[in-house]
């Protein structure tokens, strides 16, 4: 019998292409330094608190029971996200036919690239922007970027995306909150955006992950539910960041019933279904009381003032005020170093998990996220400062 050669060409191209994700490869390199005593601080992306007893209960009581959960998802998860949805954005969606639940946010996005994009149709996506890319890539599709300026704190130039829709565009991507600058849509960008999708006849995704983190009073408002956008919108929402269960892995898609429909067999043959104790800790986070989530987003706000206010007294670096999302997207174009450098830099000497912004279609800033505990968040903000006054001093840049 012939001997099987172990070679990287048994690998199908496309996963050979395709980069881990960022935050999986900050995470490894942050356990690896953990094991070597390496006091790698505990910044997270997500809500760090556990979710209330409510939550935890659901959970138990799930564990007790014996049930195969339907693909689509549990039919009072389902009709918890239809009348949430309702209450908060005045979108009627129907729980038997236009929801699918997913393990989480990410494979919602997976199983919405696979299930539209054909090889070489392309997909329009603001930038800079969460890393869509790899999803868009392993499908065949080619992601197309419209930069918009940190000048004009990231706000989307609706202009020049228009004019960047082609024949081979079938998607447009938007995202807010917006990771990871924080950018948040107005009601009137999203008009825009659906004038766009109309006039062009193109499909839209809204990935909606951090709605419940939005500070500073303004509003988070869904393409879904403007007049004749439900048709042509999948929304993605995820427990993850609004309701505190990131290690439970629960998101979900809305939208036209007949997409749907077509969404759930690749849903099917990708996991089969969605964990049943996960499903039932949604619902409870759903039908239970709210007051938590605000708590939530209240301490993110206060993390995002008090980052924000020591980068500002910082030389060599800056960043936008983000208006939502639990991120700063740190410019370090003062420093004459890459965001990979950076990054680097800044996770193994000093264990601020920071990511380059490369991922994020920038060459100018890093990624750190900001939610953590006072203590936590105060060692980030004295570690950074003697970070760039270290490296500054290193370069010359000041004696």
């Amino acid at each position: 019998m012939e001997k099987f050669i172990n070679s990287p060409s048994n690998v199908a191209d496309r996963a050979q292409r395709v980069p881990f994700v960022s935050s999986r490869s900050v995470d490894a390199i942050a356990r690896e330094l953990k094991k070597k005593g390496v006091d790698v601080l505990s910044l997270s992306g997500a809500p760090w608190q556990l979710p209330p007893e409510h939550i935890l209960q659901a959970a138990r009581d799930a564990t007790k029971e014996n049930v195969h959960p339907p693909s689509q998802g549990i039919p009072e998860l389902r009709e918890a996200i239809s009348m949430r949805l309702e209450k908060e954005s005045r979108m009627k969606i129907d729980p038997e036919t236009e929801i699918l639940v997913t393990n989480g946010g990410m494979q919602a996005l997976y199983v919405i690239f696979t299930g539209l994009i054909n090889p070489g149709e392309e997909v329009l996506i603001p930038s800079p922007c969460f890393f869509f890319n790899g999803i868009i890539e392993l499908v065949g599709g080619i992601p197309r970027y419209c930069p918009n300026e940190e000048d004009n704190n990231f706000a989307w130039d609706i202009g020049k995306l228009e004019k960047l829709v082609s024949s081979k565009t079938k998607i447009l991507v938007v995202n807010t909150p917006v990771n990871p600058t924080g950018y948040v849509a107005t009601k009137e960008d999203l008009t825009q955006i659906a004038r766009i999708a109309k006039k062009h006849n193109i499909l839209l995704i809204s990935d909606e992950a951090y709605d419940k983190q939005v500070y500073d009073g303004y509003k988070h408002y869904s393409v879904g539910s403007l007049p004749g956008m439900k048709e042509r919108t999948l929304t993605v929402k995820s427990f993850t960041k609004s309701y505190a269960i990131p290690t439970w892995r629960v998101g979900y898609i809305v939208g036209n019933k007949d997409i749907i429909k077509q969404l759930r067999k690749i849903h099917e043959w990708m996991v089969l279904c969605c964990n049943y104790v996960a499903q039932k800790a949604a619902t409870a986070a759903l039908t239970g009381p709210q007051g938590w989530v605000e708590d939530i987003r209240h301490d993110f706000e206060n993390n995002r003032n008090f980052v924000y206010a020591a980068i500002s007294k910082i030389p060599g670096i800056s960043c936008v005020k983000s208006k939502g999302g639990p991120y700063i997207f740190l410019n370090i174009s003062g420093l004459n170093m890459g965001p990979e450098e950076c990054s680097k830099y800044l996770l193994r000497e000093f264990g601020i998990p920071a990511e380059s912004g490369s991922y994020f279609q920038s060459k100018s800033h890093v990624r750190i996220p900001f939610g953590g505990a006072d203590e936590t968040l105060h060692k980030f903000v004295d570690r950074l400062k003697v970070a760039i006054d270290k490296y500054l001093r290193k370069s010359g840049s000041i004696s």
